[in-house]
């Protein structure tokens, strides 16, 4: 995004409408036109009718009518989609139109509300960056009563597609797995990502000559493009950091506004805010990604507004961006407060943490949930305790994970009738790697419901108390004796659902018991047709290690039970 920014939105009003009065009067009529305009995103430039005339009106998400919020909810959709033509039934009342000012202003809002931040990764900033602009076609205005309805068509386009946005979210769930973010801190977690992003996306220096000549197409802005192809202008470094650190946990926001990169003349930039503990601080990818491939340290990472030269955020100084937030407003800065200086890495309280995967399972089937430690935990000793429900959950089996390797097995103590199972090690002698350290299978018993959410918790000690871990860790004290400090544990997920109904026995798998089950049973002992997947896995009526004639006595006794 190197160019001077020029705020392009036309906005072409078919009407001025003042909104008709309150009838009592029930036949639908006709009362005038609203929408026909467009919006334009002033990184990309100006658009007319001409460049939405290739889109096919498919109708994408028109259906029954909604209301303001409804229409907000269906436009924020159909932009995740990308979809590029979609209809939105709207009715609201006269007097929210002309609450909101107008009819017209009412159909502004619904592009403005529905493009806020909202933490999802997919949403918020990552589309509003990401629009190229959209029309919304004249459209015909009628009254019943005091609800006024219309049919919105909009016609939109993008820097990418759906497909492209698909894959985006492949590599960085790619990306973020092989970073190993598990239990670690936030800074960490931003530190990993900005390395990643510095080290392996170029900035695309070609973009400014194809602009120039009049090709460009937005793509080399996108995600995809730094993300998949290694290489973007600033946008895209924006776009990745704010999508990843929103998949890690990490509030993020992109900023657009005037970066002076060489220090004198002005152009078109974007970068991000992140937040760390209770404040905002500013980091710049692009700029950074230069300095470090000449082995220079970072100087535009975590860093306070006033220390951020040759950024003019997007409301400073002159700077307006129709379209885009004003980040020196009261409401912006409330809700994001920036730090006072940059982020000092040494001042963060790092604790060694753990928290537990989630998993799915089927009902009289299996599943295991792990539970992570950080890296560089440095743990002397480690004790936590599992609690579960028993009537719906049951341990299998439990063995230590690969951040164990090289230790003692640990000491485990359980009760399956309480739903609770505690498990120490001594002697660690410095744990530094990070990753599992316990994987838990459980089994989902008949009495969870398919679908049913089913928690797997950190408990204190053996009483199956309060949600604390119990959990100690090496310092060496005056007297050269270990003294220990309590972890930090988080259940991220540590959630089973299960999926499934597996009823033992069912060998044809049609959902009944029944004498057809024993007949296929004895075919498979037989040598027949022998039972594969789901029906193979049922087979085993008796629960004992091998499938014989004694599951086939079993079922029988059953049927005639």
């Amino acid at each position: 995004m190197k160019k001077v920014i020029t705020l392009l939105l036309a906005v072409c009003l078919v009407m001025t409408m003042a909104v008709p009065a309150f009838s009592a009067e029930t036949e639908e009529v006709e009362v005038g036109t609203a929408g026909g305009f467009i919006y334009a995103n002033p990184i990309y430039g100006e658009l007319s009718e001409e460049d939405f005339a290739d889109i096919e009106p498919i109708g994408f998400l028109a259906g029954s009518s909604v209301g303001f919020e409804g229409a907000v909810v269906q436009f924020r959709e159909a932009m995740k989609a990308r979809a590029q033509s979609f209809n939105i039934s709207l009715e609201v009342t006269v007097q929210e139109a002309e609450a909101a000012g107008g009819i017209n202003q009412l159909l502004h809002n619904i592009h403005e509300k529905a493009l806020v931040h909202t933490g999802d990764p997919s949403e918020g900033d990552y589309i509003l960056f990401n629009l190229k602009g959209y029309e919304l076609a004249s459209t015909t205005i009628y009254q019943t009563g005091n609800v006024l309805r219309a049919t919105l068509p909009y016609y939109a386009k993008y820097n990418t597609d759906f497909d492209m946005e698909e894959a985006v979210g492949e590599k960085i769930e790619e990306i973020l797995e092989g970073l190993n973010l598990a239990g670690k801190t936030d800074y960490q977690k931003i530190k990993a990502i900005y390395d990643y992003l510095c080290e392996n996306v170029d900035y695309a220096h070609d973009h400014l000559t194809v602009c120039a000549g009049g090709g460009c197409t937005g793509y080399e802005h996108s995600a995809h493009a730094a993300l998949i192809e290694g290489e973007s202008v600033c946008q895209g470094y924006t776009l990745a950091l704010y999508r990843m650190a929103l998949e890690a946990g990490v509030d993020a926001r992109c900023i657009a506004g005037i970066g002076y990169g060489d220090g004198i003349n002005p152009e078109n930039h974007a970068w991000n805010i992140v937040k760390l503990g209770d404040y905002y601080y500013n980091a710049d990818a692009t700029w950074d990604a230069t300095v470090a491939e000449y082995g220079g340290e970072y100087e535009y990472f975590l860093c306070s507004d006033s220390n951020f030269v040759n950024h003019v955020k997007n409301g400073e100084a002159g700077v307006s961006i129709q379209g885009y937030p004003d980040y020196t407003s009261a409401e912006f800065n409330a809700a994001h407060l920036m730090a006072a200086s940059n982020f000092d890495p040494s001042a963060e309280a790092i604790i060694p943490g753990l928290s537990i995967t989630s998993a799915e399972g089927a009902i009289k089937g299996e599943t295991t949930v792990s539970v992570n430690i950080s890296e560089n935990s440095n743990a002397a000793v480690l004790q936590f305790a599992l609690k579960f429900d028993p009537t719906k959950l049951q341990v299998v089996s439990y063995s230590a994970g690969e951040a164990m390797n090289g230790f003692d097995k640990p000491v485990v103590r359980e009760d399956n009738t309480e739903g609770l199972v505690y498990f120490a090690w001594e002697e660690l002698e410095g744990l530094t790697e990070g990753g599992s350290v316990l994987d838990v299978t459980f089994k989902v018993l008949e009495a969870a419901e398919t679908g049913e959410e089913l928690a797997v918790k950190f408990a204190n000690g053996t009483d199956g108390g309060e949600e604390t871990v119990i959990g100690s860790f090496s310092g060496i004290d005056s007297d050269g004796e270990p003294e220990y400090a309590p972890m930090e544990a988080e259940t991220t997920n540590g959630v089973i659902t299960a999926t499934k109904v597996i009823l033992l026995g069912d060998v044809n798998q049609d959902g009944f018991l029944d004498f057809s089950d024993l007949q296929r049973l004895f075919m498979h002992l037989s040598g027949g047709e022998l039972l594969t997947g789901d029906g193979l896995a049922v087979a085993n009526t008796n629960q004992l290690d091998d499938i014989d004639f004694a599951d086939l006595q079993f079922l029988y006794q059953q049927l005639i039970a």
